[in-house]
C-alpha cells in the first residue's frame, strides 16, 4: 500500500508544480500547446492567421486571439490526473509504458479538444451574430 500512496504523493507535487509554471508561464513557453490548435483551427475555417508575440496567434477575420488561456494547459492536467488516478486503482505503481501512453493520450485528447471547442464556438458566434 505504501508505493501506491507514494505515488500518488509524487503525481500531486508533479500536478502542483504543473499548476505553478503555468501561472508564471508566457504564450512563447506553451506554444506546443497552442500551435498544433492554431493550425488545425486555421485548416478548419480556411482562415489566415499571424503570430503576435504578446497575444498568440490572431485570426483577424473571425476576430479571435488563440492565447495563453486558450492553451488548454489546465484540461491537460486534468486528463493526466485522471488517467493516473485510473491506472494506480488497478496498479500500485505506473510503469514506464503507461506514463508515456497518459502523456500521449492527454496530449492528444487536448489539442483535440481545444479545437472542437475553438471551432464551435466560431459557428455558434456566427449563427447568432447578435449574441
Amino acid at each position: 500500500m505504501k508505493s501506491k500512496y507514494s505515488t500518488l504523493f509524487v503525481l500531486g507535487t508533479l500536478f502542483l508544480c504543473a499548476k505553478t509554471f503555468y501561472k508564471y508561464a508566457k504564450i512563447l513557453q506553451l506554444l506546443w500547446l497552442v500551435k498544433p490548435v492554431a493550425f488545425w483551427v486555421s485548416s478548419i475555417t480556411n482562415t489566415s492567421l499571424y503570430w503576435d508575440d504578446s497575444a498568440g496567434y490572431v485570426f483577424p477575420s473571425l476576430g479571435i486571439c488563440i492565447e495563453k488561456s486558450c492553451s488548454g494547459f489546465n484540461f491537460l492536467l486534468i486528463c493526466s490526473a485522471m488517467l493516473s488516478y485510473l491506472i494506480l486503482r488497478k496498479n500500485k505503481r505506473i510503469s514506464p509504458k503507461y506514463v508515456i501512453s497518459i502523456l500521449l493520450v492527454s496530449y492528444l485528447s487536448t489539442i483535440v479538444s481545444n479545437t472542437t471547442r475553438i471551432c464551435f464556438s466560431i459557428l455558434l458566434s456566427q449563427a447568432f451574430p447578435q449574441n
